[in-house]
């Protein structure tokens, strides 16, 4: 239900675009400070592993050193990873809403749009940190999985990944984990905010979107960018700038922001008849 001050019925034009609902840069930014939080602690973890070996340890000590490592960091996350989770969701909840009603009035030129949440919401919100605390906690595993690799290649005699030194592969190692922490903050505030954008629209009566890429090289299906041609996993997001979808009948590969690493956003199609709201 979605709350208006009467004049909202007054609007000659009963269909009109929204602006997207867009959570602002500084919720993901936040989420990504926290993150890299845990990928510093990682690193240093690493580096001191990095010593050990160069101090000659026999390869008992570091097995045993390294085991211990994981399950220390492992410990460590599996700590955090709830409330960092809580943290992430409930800003982006919260930002979210807050675009939602700030659209709404700005489409209907009226001063205010109060959103009641319907039951959907809180599911969703709780699923979403489920998914976010198994995303933080897998930073760690991935890293010490990645590292334990490393250092049995080295003791097998097996060449180092582009013939580095096994220092150097373990210091990208730390590279690689801190790329997969900017990726988890991305991606899950992409499909977080896609999915509030849904639930929220939905539930008040806003069926459908137009979609609107980024109109840049990167955008997936740009015959003169770097990824000419969609694939099963991520679509032709190029081709469907401007198109009209319903939010009960999404492409294949997901509404705006859920294939990986999509920057697509959706702008709704507010339509006064069809509005769940109450005028006061």
């Amino acid at each position: 239900m979605i709350i208006l001050p009467k004049d909202a019925q007054k609007a000659k034009k009963k269909e009109r675009t929204m602006n997207a609902a867009r959570v602002p840069r500084s919720v993901r930014k936040n989420y990504l400070d926290l993150l890299d939080q845990q990928v510093k602690f990682l690193k240093a973890q690493t580096a001191n592993l990095s010593d050990l070996l160069k101090s000659g340890a026999d390869r008992a000590t570091v097995g045993n050193t390294l085991a211990q490592m994981a399950a220390s960091a492992q410990a460590r996350l599996d700590q955090l990873a709830p409330g960092t989770a809580r943290s992430f969701v409930t800003a982006a909840d919260t930002a979210n809403k807050q675009a939602i009603q700030k659209n709404i009035a700005s489409a209907l030129s009226v001063d205010f749009a109060t959103v009641i949440d319907g039951p959907d919401i809180k599911p969703l919100i709780d699923q979403a940190i489920i998914d976010n605390t198994g995303l933080i906690k897998s930073i760690s595993q991935e890293h010490f999985a990645k590292v334990g690799r490393a250092v049995l290649d080295n003791y097998r005699g097996v060449p180092q990944v582009g013939g580095v030194s096994l220092t150097q592969r373990l210091q990208d190692i730390g590279g690689i984990t801190k790329t997969r922490a900017k990726f988890i903050a991305r991606d899950q505030t992409a499909k977080l905010t896609g999915d509030l954008n849904q639930s929220r629209q939905q539930d008040n009566g806003i069926d459908e979107y137009t979609w609107h890429n980024s109109q840049d090289r990167r955008v997936v299906g740009n015959p003169s960018g770097l990824y000419p041609k969609g694939n099963r996993v991520h679509g032709d997001h190029w081709d469907r700038e401007g198109e009209t979808f319903s939010w009960a009948n999404p492409p294949f590969d997901g509404h705006p922001g859920h294939a990986p690493n999509c920057r697509c956003y959706a702008k709704p199609k507010l339509n006064l008849e069809k509005l769940k709201a109450q005028y006061v």
